[in-house]
């Protein structure tokens, strides 16, 4: 069965001519039975024309206005028709168009056909007049619905008048209730060449009917299946076999149609479906364009549509904020936004952050799903487009150095965003003070005071005090006590955080001393100072002095022992021992001594400060003549000073 009728433009002309022999000879018929009207020639020869009801009585099927003996003149018409109009308005129409000149519709649709006159110029002719005739003949169908313009005249089904509006334009409209082929011509009365004063359209009525795929959007990545469905417009039957050409019209993103990359070939089947389905070569966002013709049995085009594929995804941006730099030990916060910049939902969003060698897990908002071997994970659910999730995290600061810490979310779907943040964990700053005495006495036990501070913004840790003991000194005690020699290890020392230990040293020898301290930290920090001290001793000198060098036997005389300091520091419980040589007997003694088992007189001399003296006083008598040499010592510090005076007894 032949579902459409079609006729090529050559065959209008044709019949053009023949519809201008037969309008001749009835024009000739008119003629001879109208004693009150002249003769008309045809549109061609520019001669004048029947009146205006003769004209109507001419026009039936078969026949149109715009065969000869149609046209319209001045003398023919009665003042204000369309065509006086056009020459009292001083516009001279030079060319007439009708568009479409040829085109396909469903039956039972209508179709409107735009006339457009144009003055020589190529300006727009407004107030031309316009006759639209619906040549039949054979097998032509179709009836005017309706005329568009100025003082439009719908005649009758197949003729109408009209004057076009300001535009120079006038409209046709049509319909037909089966299939065939209505022939349009569109004479323009006031265009004086007869070569260029008619046009002529020819409408394919078909009883087809095409429902095209609308635009749609997919996700990327997905097939996406397009179908156009072909009935009859009469029963609504499907109808198969009807030619489908798809093609891709672009080439961006790169895609294809049933496999191939620009065009496919289809038809309908017994449902009257024609499919093909249109897939992506690699996913991404962007629009394909497809081309789709409903060709007629004869290859012509009868219906057309431009389909916009849009792809779509889900974009998640993930950016991750935080401190740029955090003490050691201390707690750093993050807040991390996953905000889906795309036009689709992204399903079952998971965010993981991914804490770097350094860095520990404290707490979040909200919490998480999930922690453990150095991730924390939350799952947000769906994002739609725009949507956005904030999480807050804090971690603690475990190890000095810069801590990239990413944040990577990812959807169902497989599309990912990640975002990073860089903070630099630094540790603390060491200071150290040490105090003791300016000076100090030999043997003393001299006691330091040492203090180490953090005073910088994080923990420090494995922080050692070293404390550097002279030669001359010698290390006694320290609180607490040391972890090995003079080294002390304080552990971990928080910001802002201060210890103090104590160092006891006992002074050797006498002289000026330098004490040194260091500190220094497992992450590099390090300070030192040190103390000076000068260690004094005594240095005692003792002489010896009688009253007499000669004296009677039986006779007083005195010695005088003193003792004096010429050091610079003091004496304490010097010892001072006086012998008594044989033949001398102790008379007194000032002091009062301590006589020891041999004889000797002993005196302690509990403190002798430097540049002191004391003395001591012994009063004696000889029993018997003779030389006598009295021996005296003081002793300090396992130092002993010696003197002795030499006396005669006669």
């Amino acid at each position: 069965m032949n579902l459409f009728t079609g006729k090529p433009l050559p065959w209008i002309y044709g019949g053009a001519i023949v519809l201008a022999v037969i309008a001749a000879i009835v024009v000739g018929l008119v003629l001879a039975s109208s004693a009150s009207t002249t003769g008309a020639a045809s549109p061609d020869s520019g001669s004048s024309s029947p009146s205006v009801a003769g004209q109507l009585q001419s026009h039936g099927p078969g026949l149109g206005n715009g065969l000869p003996g149609g046209e319209i003149t001045a003398s023919s018409v009665a003042p204000g028709s369309p065509s006086i109009r056009a020459q009292q308005s001083n516009v001279t129409p030079a060319s007439v168009t009708i568009t479409p000149a040829e085109d396909y519709n469903p039956i039972r649709s209508q179709h409107t056909f735009t006339i457009e006159v144009e003055q020589a110029d190529g300006s727009a002719a407004p107030g031309a007049a316009v006759e639209l005739i619906l040549n039949r003949f054979g097998d032509a169908v179709g009836d005017i619905v309706s005329i568009g313009g100025v003082d439009a005249d719908k005649v009758d089904n197949t003729f109408g008048r009209v004057t076009t509006d300001d535009n120079g334009e006038a409209t046709l409209t049509i319909t037909a209730t089966r299939e065939g082929d209505t022939d349009v011509t569109a004479y323009v009365p006031g265009i004086a060449d007869p070569a260029a004063h008619k046009v002529f359209a020819v409408k394919h009525w078909v009883d087809l009917i095409a429902i095209f795929p609308d635009d749609a959007s997919n996700l990327v990545g997905t097939e996406h299946p397009m179908a156009v469905t072909v009935n009859r417009v009469s029963d609504g039957a499907p109808l198969e076999g009807v030619p489908v050409i798809w093609s891709l019209t672009d080439g961006t993103p790169d895609a294809t149609l049933n496999g191939q990359p620009s065009e496919v070939s289809t038809v309908t089947d017994a449902a009257g479906v024609s499919s093909v389905v249109l897939e992506q070569v690699v996913p991404e966002t962007g629009d394909n364009t497809v081309y789709i013709s409903v060709l007629h049995s004869t290859g012509d085009e009868l219906y057309s549509r431009v389909v916009t594929k849009t792809w779509q995804a889900p974009s998640l941006n993930v950016t991750k904020d935080g401190p740029a730099s955090v003490g050691l030990s201390r707690t750093a916060n993050y807040v991390i936004s996953v905000t889906n910049e795309g036009d689709r939902t992204a399903t079952g969003v998971t965010l993981t952050d991914t804490l770097p060698a350094g860095m520990s897990y404290v707490s979040a908002d909200p919490e998480p799903s999930e922690t453990g071997d150095g991730t924390v994970v939350w799952s947000l659910g769906d994002l739609d487009p725009a949507g956005n999730a904030l999480v807050s995290v804090t971690l603690s600061a475990d190890a000095v150095g810069e801590m990239i810490n990413t944040a990577s979310a990812i959807s169902t779907e497989g599309f990912t965003g990640e975002g990073a943040a860089t903070t630099m964990v630094i540790p603390g700053s060491l200071s150290v003070t040490k105090t003791g005495p300016e000076t100090a006495n030999i043997t003393d036990i001299v006691n330091y005071e040492i203090t180490v501070t953090n005073d910088g913004e994080g923990a420090l840790t494995d922080v050692t005090i070293t404390d550097t003991v002279p030669e001359g000194l010698t290390f006694f005690s320290g609180v607490p006590g040391p972890t090995e020699g003079t080294t002390w290890n304080l552990g971990t020392l928080e910001a802002g955080e201060s210890r103090t230990i104590m160092v006891a040293a006992s002074g050797d020898a006498a002289g000026d001393y330098s004490l040194p301290v260091a500190v220094t930290s497992a992450e590099g920090a390090q300070a030192d100072t040190s103390v000076d001290t000068t260690i004094v001793a005594p240095d005692l000198a003792v002489t010896k002095t009688a009253s007499s060098d000669t004296f009677l036997v039986g006779t007083e005389v005195t010695f005088t022992i003193e003792v004096t300091n010429n050091g610079d520091g003091p004496a304490f419980n010097a010892a001072v021992s006086d012998t008594m040589p044989a033949g001398l007997a102790v008379v007194s003694s000032e002091p009062e001594a301590t006589v020891a088992e041999d004889g000797s007189l002993n005196w302690t001399i509990g403190q002798l400060d430097a540049g002191a003296s004391t003395s001591f006083a012994v009063v004696v008598t000889a029993a018997e003549s003779g030389d006598y040499e009295n021996a005296v010592a003081v002793t300090v510090l396992g130092e002993t000073s010696e003197d002795e005076a030499d006396i005669r007894a006669n």
